[in-house]
């Protein structure tokens, strides 16, 4: 009896497990949504419980999908298949207890897959997610869990069925595994596909249908917020014109993949508003060879990538930084695995000699202007990149080209008096 008691708790576990990953994968898919048109992430606050922690840089590298589907939908029909098991067959003994060794072969298989997607993860990527973190240590568990009901099944007596009747109770039995596998594995893709075409559904209602309410709320908080004085020097690198309405200051890192996003946004923003904003570029390298503090090197070669793009502007001026950082923007893959010949190749670009690059990149100012814009960061409490200031105040929703509609031509239109006076963003003389 207590041996009964014991397998049954086990096989409660396995199925606890079971379904435990199912939910963590389906908040993976969320995530997957909340990246590809956005809106408010399931429990997004666990994605960003260290420094070194994005659930969205994860989601957004090339493991984070195989054969054109999520790898996290794959979690999902993995999971959904354990938890039929478990729920329909459990822990098979007498005559069937070798079926025990088909939850034992799948996790097995499932294990693999996962040291490998997590050897990815941190040996490849800058960033670590913890849902997938969590879906891998879950699908050990249900691995050693196998394993022990396993061994648990081996040696028992039959039932009081005959032996006769077991493969027809078993084949009966794997065929309701796979149905219920099906079954979740189709209500999972459903839902996953539903909230996608919701999202996308919502999107175009909230920019059509419900435009200035939505967006009005959003600028509202955005304009309470305090702003925060952030000096911007003579010769700082700017993007648009002088006496623009409104200013963006960008702290950036080349070898980000967000902030080459943000650039590209930046530029498109400035372009279709001219007269409404210009952008202003600050460095803040997650590297900890000119940014002393950080706790770990998110992006090792950044730093070099920042003082290469400062010697080009003290060759060319501002027309070569921007072209520097481009380039380098767009070799920033390159770059992480391949620094010097990336640089020299960037070098050569600009049609200067390479030892008249090296004198210029030896000159004091070049790493003092980045060492004064991470000191700037600090002081702004800024822990990563790409971070933005509209007008002073934090600008998260970089990524919704509505909104900057709405903040850079909408907002004034909408309001019957005029925003005020006093800049928040000051240059320093």
């Amino acid at each position: 009896m207590k041996t009964a008691e014991t397998g049954s708790r086990n096989v409660l576990a396995a199925t606890a497990l079971s379904l435990s990953g199912l939910a963590v994968s389906g908040i993976l898919l969320h995530r997957h949504v909340v990246i590809q048109v956005g809106g408010d992430p399931i429990l997004g606050g666990l994605c960003s419980i260290t420094e070194s922690a994005s659930c969205d840089d994860v989601l957004a590298s090339s493991a984070a999908t195989f054969r054109g589907l999520p790898t996290a939908m794959w979690g999902f029909f993995f999971f959904a298949a354990m938890s039929a098991w478990y729920l329909m067959i459990g822990r098979p003994t007498g005559a069937a207890r070798r079926l025990n060794l088909i939850p034992v072969a799948v996790t097995g298989v499932g294990t693999i897959v996962c040291i490998g997607l997590a050897v990815v993860m941190y040996t490849k990527l800058d960033r670590w997610c913890p849902y997938c973190a969590l879906t891998h240590l879950i699908t050990l568990s249900l691995f050693v869990a196998s394993i022990v009901l396993w061994r648990d099944s081996r040696g028992r007596d039959s039932q009081s069925a005959s032996s006769a009747s077991q493969p027809v109770v078993a084949s009966r039995s794997l065929f309701d595994v796979a149905l219920l596998a099906v079954a979740f594995s189709v209500v999972g893709w459903s839902e996953y596909n539903r909230r996608l075409e919701a999202a996308y559904a919502q999107e175009y209602k909230s920019r059509w249908q419900e435009y200035d309410a939505d967006y009005r709320g959003h600028y509202e908080r955005l304009m309470a917020s305090e702003p925060a004085e952030i000096p911007i020097e003579p010769d700082d690198p700017v993007r648009g014109k002088a006496d623009a309405r409104h200013t963006v200051v960008v702290f950036s890192d080349i070898l980000c993949p967000h902030c080459a996003r943000v650039d590209l946004i930046l530029q498109e923003q400035v372009e279709a508003y001219p007269d409404a904003l210009r952008v202003v570029f600050k460095h803040f390298p997650m590297n900890k060879l000119c940014n002393k503090k950080l706790s770990r090197d998110l992006h090792p070669g950044a730093c070099e990538a920042a003082w290469t793009v400062e010697t080009a502007r003290l060759i060319g001026g501002e027309t070569a930084f921007w072209t520097m950082i481009n380039n380098l923007f767009a070799r920033a893959s390159e770059l992480r695995t391949n620094k010097s010949a990336t640089l020299e190749t960037v070098n050569a670009s600009m049609g200067v000699e390479r030892n008249v690059f090296r004198n210029a990149s030896e000159q004091p100012v070049v790493k003092e202007r980045v060492e004064r814009h991470v000191a700037l960061a600090r002081k702004l409490k800024l822990t990563g990149t790409p971070r933005l200031f509209f007008d002073g105040r934090p600008l998260t929703r970089w990524s919704d080209e509505t909104f900057w509609r709405y903040l850079l031509r909408d907002a004034e239109n909408a309001v019957s008096t005029q925003p005020t006076s006093q800049p928040p963003v000051q240059a320093t003389e």
